[in-house]
């Protein structure tokens, strides 16, 4: 009997979960990168200061959840090189995006957590 696991010729699907995980760090990083954009628009046009911690909270969240799913999607990528040695190619992109997100949102949330201490005053 033969499944499309043991042909050479067939396509190995991926898992959901790793699907998932992709799709997630996908939606967070471009959130996190548009929360980013409002944060300098708003300074340049002089929004309230409401309306800039506002941005500053909700993009800490996006950033806190983007560190986690991002650090999950790493760890599920260095399980499956570790598991298909024949296609270590299809999980080495991801593995990369996954990190340099995390890296990012890290980033992020380390300068945004020191403009909300700086704007708090002594």
């Amino acid at each position: 009997m033969f499944t499309a696991r043991k042909e050479k010729g067939k396509k190995i699907p991926c898992s959901l979960l790793f699907k998932l995980t992709a799709k997630t760090v996908l939606f967070l990083f471009l959130s996190l990168l548009l929360f980013l954009i409002f944060y300098l628009a708003g300074n340049y046009l002089e929004y309230l200061d409401e309306s800039i911690d506002l941005i500053l909270a909700v993009s800490g969240i996006t950033g806190t959840a983007l560190v986690f799913f991002g650090t999950a999607g790493a760890i599920e990528s260095i399980i499956f090189l570790c598991r298909n040695s024949e296609r270590r190619a299809k999980y080495l992109m991801p593995l990369i995006f996954f990190l340099s997100s995390t890296f990012f949102a890290a980033a992020v949330l380390v300068v945004f957590a020191s403009v909300d201490i700086l704007s708090e005053g002594f």
